[in-house]
């Protein structure tokens, strides 16, 4: 199937699926929901030395579908670099495709899951394959991601098919990170919330301001304006969690949201009454760093 199609079919709902590896898997790739930090290291085939450059992560994972968005980055000399990256789950046929965009070049990838060995949520080994290019020469490609708790590696090996030695493999890069604790800092500035009532009503855009969350307890205000009230935040389950309430002429609302891959999903519920607003935030003017 190709790639594209792949994607959409991931994107579509899905009917439930019987219990096994599979659902595993794609529970493993959700799993890197946040942020992480590390190295890239990668071969230079004509020295055959090692570079190292720092590099970081950062994994959205789709809350309608199969699928999760990674943009990473990584300092080369004088410049960063910057790749994005979907990826899909199909579950059914073991396959896993990828659709990437880095340097101005988009490229698309679909892998067979040729190893999965999972041993708990946070501790597991995925292996991929698929035919490709590798500098700009046919090989075999295998992407070996193995995740021990708070660190991933991501080593990719190549085989030429046109080499000396078609059986033999080549460590062609390794992308070592660790997960980055969550940190309340990141919910300071300015969020963009879009308050539409239903997925197909147009935007309804609303303004949340936060200006400390010092020692956990969350100031700020809402909507028109309306001071935050009984605000708390949790980084205890690897992302950070936040709740308050706000009042206006038409009641007390409590809201609800927690942060992953840069964006706040949340809920806002008017007490008393049978409103429940859900809604998603962008930041529109991070916090000075001082």
């Amino acid at each position: 199937m190709h790639p594209l199609a792949l994607l959409a079919l991931a994107i579509a709902p899905l009917a439930p699926l019987q219990p096994g590896v599979e659902v595993d898997a794609l529970d493993a790739i959700r799993g890197l929901d946040g942020r992480w930090r590390g190295e890239l290291g990668y071969r230079d085939y004509q020295s055959g030395d090692w570079t190292r450059l720092p590099a970081r992560m950062i994994a959205e994972a789709s809350t309608t579908g199969p699928y999760l968005a990674q943009r990473v980055e990584f300092d080369d000399p004088g410049h960063t670099v910057i790749g994005r990256e979907v990826i899909a789950v199909d579950v059914r046929s073991k396959q896993l495709a990828t659709v990437a965009f880095e340097r101005g070049v988009l490229s698309q990838q679909l892998f067979a899951m040729t190893q999965v060995d999972i041993t708990a949520p946070e501790e597991w080994v995925i292996v991929l394959e698929a035919d490709g290019l590798d500098d700009e020469r046919p090989a075999r490609i295998r992407l070996t991601q193995e995740r021990k708790g708070p660190r991933l590696e991501v080593t990719k090996q190549v085989r030429f098919v046109d080499g000396d030695d078609p059986e033999g493999w080549l460590v062609r890069n390794r992308l070592t990170l660790e997960r980055e604790q969550p940190d309340a800092s990141a919910l300071l500035g300015t969020w963009q919330v879009d308050l539409r009532p239903s997925p197909d009503a147009p935007a309804y855009l609303k303004t949340l301001r936060i200006r400390s969350v010092a020692n956990g307890i969350v100031e700020g205000d809402f909507y028109e304006g309306s001071p935050i009230s009984n605000g708390v935040v949790n980084t205890a389950w690897d992302a950070v969690h936040l709740s308050f309430t706000t009042a206006d002429g038409s009641g007390t609302y409590h809201t609800a949201a927690v942060l992953r891959g840069g964006r706040l999903e949340g809920t806002t519920h008017a007490l008393g009454r049978s409103f429940l607003g859900v809604w998603s935030a962008t930041s529109v003017e991070p916090a000075a760093v001082e």
